[in-house]
């Protein structure tokens, strides 16, 4: 059940307190509206101009002041990271990360880089601070990347990586006229072309 909404001159000291700490801890007014039961975005704006705390967003904020760019800080400085693991850490999306990136971009370095996904993309490690940027490895090669896929794919899908590896030696025995019969097994996993798959009495 929701409380109902409370009175704007009904703030207790404890509230006051609540409200002042996560403030200026640049916490997002959703999360502060979640640790004040019935109070408002409006009720806490008011209180906000009451106890004269700084403004966050609007004419005369920069955008480095608002708080999921705090947020995003803060992260960074607590632990080096990737966007991804700094969107999740802040609960923001990848587009404020983005945004954060280009903002503070003169105060943290590229500290290293981490394979971002199988196909062998890279993501900067993102590390609070001055430094030197590490340059980013270069992209893999055409073969490297299909090396990358069988390797993947004999841990993933044994059975598949068996079939094909089958299927290619017998490919391999026919041009070389090596193949002189097929046997039965053979006949039964590849058909009799060795390429349609298992034969079909029906």
């Amino acid at each position: 059940m929701c409380e109902p909404n409370r009175s704007s001159n009904d703030w207790t000291p404890e509230e006051d307190a609540t409200l002042r700490r996560l403030w200026l801890a640049f916490v997002p007014t959703k999360k502060i509206v979640e640790q004040l039961p019935g109070r408002t975005y409006a009720s806490i704006a008011k209180r906000r101009g009451k106890l004269n705390l700084p403004k966050r967003s609007g004419a005369g904020v920069s955008p480095m002041e608002r708080p999921e760019m705090q947020q995003l800080w803060k992260a960074l400085k607590k632990h080096k990271a990737t966007r991804a693991q700094l969107a999740k850490r802040a609960d923001v999306v990848p587009a404020t990360v983005s945004k954060f990136v280009k903002l503070f971009r003169s105060q943290f370095h590229v500290c290293g880089w981490v394979k971002a996904d199988p196909n062998g993309d890279y993501a900067e490690v993102l590390k609070a601070g001055p430094g030197k940027d590490a340059p980013k490895p270069a992209p893999a090669s055409a073969s490297e990347r299909c090396h990358q896929w069988w390797e993947r794919c004999k841990r993933e899908r044994p059975l598949d990586a068996g079939r094909r590896l089958a299927r290619d030696a017998v490919r391999r025995r026919e041009r070389e006229g090596k193949l002189v019969r097929r046997d039965a097994a053979a006949v039964a996993l590849f058909g009799k072309d060795g390429l349609s798959g298992p034969a079909n009495d029906g």
